[in-house]
């Protein structure tokens, strides 16, 4: 694939998270309602909210400036890490959307899994991107710790959703 042209933007590492994004949009509906798009962002924190969202879409955004090779074991660990992260996020999902009563999807390890699992494929993602399109230098650990503060944000915003929810803790005495 040639380097040059908007093409190559399509056909990154961004492209590998396509599917999630897809899975996020097409499933949100379908988790449990304190999940739901309006009670999940209710009364959360601003600095919590900023700093997830600022954070998102770095983690997002950054792929599709990195192309798209598996050449090198470590990108194909990284590939295999992906992969094996991206089934453990679906999964986190289908148990809280078929089972939204149960004992897992209830527990704060169960409720909170589609918040911290995201670490898995994007550790992967970060081992997959060697470099970006220009001569920028790329350092994986920048991307990794990107995403870690991205999850322990991510996590912060659904351990709130959950002590609301499930702990019954008002949501003004809940803080980041």
């Amino acid at each position: 694939m040639s380097e040059t042209g908007l093409l190559r933007y399509l056909f990154s590492c961004g492209l590998l998270t396509m599917p999630i994004l897809v899975w996020n949009v097409v499933f949100t509906r379908f988790l449990p309602s304190a999940l739901g798009s309006k009670e999940f962002s209710r009364n959360i924190p601003l600095f919590v909210a900023y700093g997830e969202n600022i954070l998102r879409t770095a983690i997002f955004a950054l792929p599709f400036l990195m192309p798209l090779d598996v050449s090198t074991i470590t990108q194909q660990r990284g590939l295999f890490l992906f992969v094996v992260g991206t089934v453990i996020y679906f999964l986190a999902w289908v148990a809280l959307m078929i089972f939204p009563q149960s004992r897992w999807s209830t527990s704060r390890m169960g409720f909170l899994a589609p918040a911290y699992t995201p670490l898995i494929w994007l550790t992967g993602l970060g081992f997959i991107g060697r470099r970006f399109y220009w001569p920028w230098p790329y350092q994986r650990w920048v991307y990794i710790a990107l995403a870690i503060d991205f999850v322990a944000f991510h996590v912060t915003h659904a351990g709130i959703v959950y002590a609301r929810n499930y702990l019954r803790i008002p949501a003004g005495r809940v803080t980041g």
